[in-house]
């Protein structure tokens, strides 16, 4: 098989972000195996090589820090390196892993989960220069998983006499949600979801989309996946689609005539609900679009609740006749973003 038919990251490493300034977060969410991975790791080693640049790879538990150099190398060795080899040595007792190329320090193993420990050992790792998180989407994040992300990257940013270095973070997956923690704190997942394939440029982070229509061809012509076409697992496979997102009832309207009902907060985060006078079918519409000045606000959750807003309990008519309408189908929600909250207001109701 052709090597060029793999993903390259050239494009995505060299953009600028939406304020023209160089980003520090370059992302990808592609359709499986088609090489995301590899490029970038194999990028980490040809830096090092190269220009002395140290990276670190970054894992979720502790537990898998131990064998990442050996799953890492493995994808790249025979190809491009075949003389070189990967080793690790564990690094205050087994807190990190350090890394050896031929012998050489090259870099360093960490875990999320104990980001807040590795922070009282950052002198040993502060000369990282870059950081590559793979499977970036999951269905399993450690509890509050940006924050750690966050604190291990401040950690390894330290040093050098400067507050913060310039640490670039590579971030590779397959499409599992776009409700994602990466993509919620980036404000982006409504606008990737709406992306076969494409660039989404925010502040300080770079987010492409892609779908290698090649290697998606060569996987439905298996006939192992054959023989499994059209199930949840293949689309996800195959076409990079969510496995667990469940997009019923989410839509796009193009309303003009509209009754303002009220806005609704969730965690902090607004919604707005309105009731759809020309379109059959549809009562109710949540949206992202939200008039701040409207003055009916409510919540269903004490820290959201102050002097602006109204907290509604399980009780309330209001909800009742909502969660009535949804039941009906009813109701439509811009974006996946938008369902997910009015979904954690209706629960007490659904």
């Amino acid at each position: 098989m052709e090597q060029d038919i793999f993903y390259n990251g050239s494009r995505l490493v060299s953009m600028l972000d939406i304020n023209g300034d160089k980003p520090e977060l370059f992302a990808v969410d592609g359709n499986r195996s088609d090489g995301k991975t590899t490029w970038f790791a194999r990028k980490l080693v040809d830096d090092f090589k190269n220009e002395g640049k140290k990276f670190m790879l970054v894992k979720r538990y502790k537990y898998q820090i131990y064998n990442a150099h050996a799953t890492f190398f493995k994808l790249i060795q025979q190809h491009w390196f075949p003389e070189d080899y990967l080793t690790a040595k564990k690094g205050v007792n087994g807190l990190y892993m350090d890394l050896y190329l031929n012998d050489e320090p090259c870099g360093y193993v960490c875990d999320l989960n104990s980001a807040a420990k590795l922070k009282e050992y950052s002198q040993y790792y502060c000369d990282t220069d870059q950081m590559f998180l793979d499977e970036f989407q999951s269905t399993e994040y450690v509890p509050d998983e940006i924050t750690r992300f966050i604190t291990l990257h401040a950690s390894a940013a330290r040093g050098f006499g400067q507050p913060s270095r310039y640490v670039p973070v590579y971030m590779c997956c397959n499409h599992v949600s776009s409700l994602n923690p990466y993509y919620k704190a980036w404000g982006c997942g409504a606008i990737v979801d709406g992306m076969k394939r494409g660039f989404y440029r925010g502040v300080g982070v770079v987010v492409e989309r892609d779908f290698n229509e090649k290697v998606a061809a060569l996987q439905r012509s298996s006939a192992f996946n054959k023989a499994f076409a059209g199930t949840s697992i293949m689309d996800h496979v195959i076409e990079n689609k969510s496995f667990i997102d469940n997009f019923g009832f989410v839509e796009k309207l193009k309303t003009k005539r509209f009754e303002y009902i009220c806005n609704i907060i969730v965690n902090g985060e607004y919604v707005s609900l309105v009731r759809v006078l020309d379109i059959p079918g549809v009562h109710y519409y949540f949206s992202e679009n939200v008039n701040k000045s409207c003055k009916c606000n409510f919540t269903i959750f004490a820290g959201d609740h102050d002097q602006e807003t109204l907290l509604l309990n399980r009780n309330i008519d209001f909800l009742y006749q909502l969660k009535n309408q949804f039941d009906h189908g009813f109701i439509r929600f811009s974006n996946l973003d938008v369902k997910q909250k009015a979904f954690a207001f209706l629960s007490i109701m659904i």
